[in-house]
C-alpha cells in the first residue's frame, strides 16, 4: 500500500482546492453585499429615530408624558436599540492553506 496520493487524487485535490477557493470568493461577495444593505438600513433605522426624537422633542410636556408620548418614547426607544449584527465570512482561507500546505507523498 502506497502511502501518497496518485496523480489522479492529486488532480482531484487540486479541482477541489480551485472550487473551494472559487466559493470562498462568492462568499465573500455574498457577505459584502450582505453588509452593504445592513449599513444601509441600519442608517435608515437610526436616521428614523432621530426625526422622530426631533419631532417629540419639539412637542409639549404634557404631551411627552401622556399616553401618546409615552408610547412614542417606547417606539424610538426601540429603534434606536435595534441591533441587527453583521455578517461574517468564515475563514475558509485559512482552511485552503492548511490543505495546500498537506504532504501528498509520505517521506
Amino acid at each position: 500500500m502506497a502511502f501518497g496520493l496518485t496523480k489522479k487524487e492529486k488532480t482531484q485535490l487540486t479541482d477541489l482546492l480551485t472550487t473551494l477557493s472559487n466559493k470562498h470568493a462568492d462568499l465573500e461577495s455574498a457577505v459584502t453585499e450582505y453588509n452593504e444593505a445592513l449599513t444601509a438600513t441600519k442608517e435608515f433605522v437610526s436616521g428614523k429615530a432621530a426625526k422622530w426624537q426631533d419631532e417629540f422633542d419639539d412637542k409639549s410636556e404634557t404631551w411627552q408624558e401622556g399616553d401618546k408620548g409615552s408610547e412614542v418614547s417606547e417606539l424610538i426607544a426601540e429603534w434606536e436599540n435595534l441591533d441587527f449584527g453583521e455578517a461574517e465570512a468564515v475563514a475558509p482561507d485559512s482552511i485552503a492553506d492548511e490543505v495546500s500546505d498537506l504532504r501528498m507523498d509520505a517521506d
